[in-house]
């Protein structure tokens, strides 16, 4: 749920927070991994590196790797309510 609250972030040109969501989805995903979502993964990822550089988008996320649940959570309905606003 996590990477694709991160996509949403990515599109809406917020790089920085959809490179922590990845980051803090690891704790979520761990253990369900399909094909199809490693693909969904791939694709955030490579938007991010694309608008941050593969070296703050790898440090993003690995700050946020910590993150609590709560603020991930917290994080991610800023990023819904964001589409929300403008949709």
């Amino acid at each position: 749920m996590l990477t694709g609250i991160a996509g949403l972030a990515v599109d809406e040109g917020r790089p920085l927070d959809a490179a922590r969501l990845l980051g803090s989805s690891r704790w979520q995903d761990d253990g369900t991994q399909t094909p199809a979502r490693i693909r969904v993964l791939d694709h955030v990822l490579s938007r991010a590196e694309q608008l941050l550089g593969k070296d703050e988008c790898a440090l993003e996320m690995g700050f946020r790797r910590d993150l609590s649940r709560k603020d991930a959570a917290r994080l991610a309905r800023s990023v819904l309510r964001g589409k929300v606003a403008t949709s």
